[in-house]
């Protein structure tokens, strides 16, 4: 029962929870051109152009998304 309990809270919410975890990205450019947000739209549309799978845009999209709590760990 918790097991499905908790499945149904994450279908519910998911796609709140990842764009919150984008919106976190916004704000210092910390010496870059851009921030993390822009960074992460700019990865997915190239993903996106080079004909990447659908799986794989939404990789790029959110491959920054624990920068925010682990800045050092990007590789």
């Amino acid at each position: 029962m918790i097991v499905g309990e908790a499945q149904a809270h994450l279908h519910g919410h998911l796609v709140d929870a990842v764009i919150g975890m984008l919106d976190a990205l916004k704000g210092p450019t910390i010496g870059y051109a851009v921030d993390r947000y822009e960074h992460s739209l700019q990865t997915a549309s190239r993903a996106q152009r080079e004909g990447a799978r659908t799986d794989m845009v939404g990789a790029a999209l959110v491959n920054d998304v624990g920068d925010p709590i682990a800045p050092g760990n990007h590789s």
